[in-house]
């Protein structure tokens, strides 16, 4: 299973909810370009970053996230508001990898599929009493996911909250959701807070093979993060992280 960390971006700089957020215990770089050279010293095979301001205002970081793209030598992924076709070709010019699109209608998701290659695109899901929330609209999760593979989309984040919308990890769902997709992976986004909970998710189907840690990441909270090299982050070289030739 591939753990994918994230990266939230707000005016330029890395947004962290943790507890560690004003203290001195910080494991980690304000700067976005330095916090994804960290995650990539630490083995990571691909980040997403999260576009804050694009999610929730006419802002957008996208600077930030070309440059990103610019020092890397894995797939990055991008989302945060994106709805549309000239949106996703936007990011796609920034030499994003894969952007994940918010989830719309079923109609609207497949006119939108039909512009992009599958891997160059996935969707992005809310799921509340085992229906995708879209708006003002609601649909059956497993139906509306079917309907999406039908349109080439083979790549969902799903996130799992419940009636409060807090996001938490329910295996049950996503297992049942998993049980009905053909081609079709899913990404588990929210709710892994411990290692315990990371575990029996790689147990699950097959079709779940990636998960998306963020706030646990950043905690600390699994018993391997002991041992990183970000406990001693302002001694490292962040442009030793591989033998790879970079871009550019």
């Amino acid at each position: 299973m591939l753990i994918i960390p994230t990266i939230a971006l707000q005016n330029g700089t890395c947004l962290f909810r943790t507890k560690y957020q004003a203290g001195a215990n910080r494991t980690f770089f304000a700067d976005p370009v330095k916090m994804a050279k960290l995650w990539r010293l630490q083995n990571a095979r691909t980040l997403l970053v999260f576009d804050h301001d694009a999610a929730y205002s006419d802002k957008n970081n996208f600077a930030f996230i070309e440059a990103i793209c610019g020092v890397l030598d894995i797939p990055v992924m991008a989302s945060g508001g994106v709805r549309t076709p000239d949106e996703v070709e936007a990011l796609l010019s920034l030499q994003v990898h894969k952007v994940i699109v918010t989830a719309r209608s079923p109609e609207q998701m497949q006119t939108l599929f039909r512009y992009f290659p599958s891997h160059r695109i996935g969707v992005h899901v809310n799921i509340t009493e085992n229906q995708v929330v879209c708006g003002s609209e609601s649909y059956d999760a497993v139906s509306y996911l079917q309907a999406l593979e039908q349109a080439r989309c083979y790549r969902a984040v799903c996130t799992v909250r419940n009636a409060q919308q807090q996001a938490i990890f329910a295996p049950e769902v996503l297992q049942a959701i998993a049980s009905e997709v053909r081609r079709m992976k899913l990404v588990i986004s929210g709710g892994i807070s411990d290692y315990a909970k990371l575990t029996l998710a790689r147990s699950l189907d097959r079709r779940i093979d990636a998960v998306m840690i963020n706030r646990a990441l950043y905690e600390n909270r699994f018993p391997c993060q002991a041992f990183w090299c970000w406990h001693d982050k302002e001694s490292l070289d962040l442009d030793c992280f591989s033998t790879a030739k970079l871009r550019g």
